[in-house]
């Protein structure tokens, strides 16, 4: 069984790299609520005083909005670094299929391949993408 975070995660998040990506921006995120606000609540109020305070990606602010509320609750000031690291360390453990393309995929080719590898492999793989521009056409 996998934490409650990473259960979070991957309905959205495919690659390796977008998992510790999406964690250190939540890492973030739960620093800003614990030691800069005047409230310690990591809530959805939170997150919009977070987005205004610090310009993100479209991307990144739809990730921090889709937060359930439970689990922004469930991660306290004393516990989120270790959830977190618990999270990311079983997230290195995930199957992972590895590709190498010959071009640098568009964000909505990534997500339309995670999809499909998630129904044709598992709904726990991970992609780990890399770039040959030396191959022609195609993957390896």
């Amino acid at each position: 069984m996998i934490s409650p975070v990473l259960v979070a995660l991957l309905p959205t998040t495919y690659r390796q790299s977008d998992v510790a990506y999406r964690l250190g921006l939540l890492g973030e995120f739960l620093e800003f609520c614990f030691y800069t606000q005047q409230s310690a609540a990591a809530d959805q109020d939170a997150v919009a005083a977070f987005v205004a305070a610090h310009p993100h990606e479209a991307h990144d602010r739809e990730f921090l909005a889709q937060v359930s509320p439970a689990l922004l609750a469930s991660l306290t000031r004393e516990t989120f670094h270790a959830v977190l690291d618990l999270a990311l360390a079983e997230a290195k453990r995930l199957p992972t299929v590895r590709l190498t393309v010959a071009i640098v995929l568009p964000p909505e080719e990534v997500v339309a391949l995670g999809q499909w590898m998630r129904q044709a492999v598992g709904d726990q793989v991970l992609l780990e993408l890399s770039v040959d521009p030396e191959i022609g056409a195609g993957c390896q």
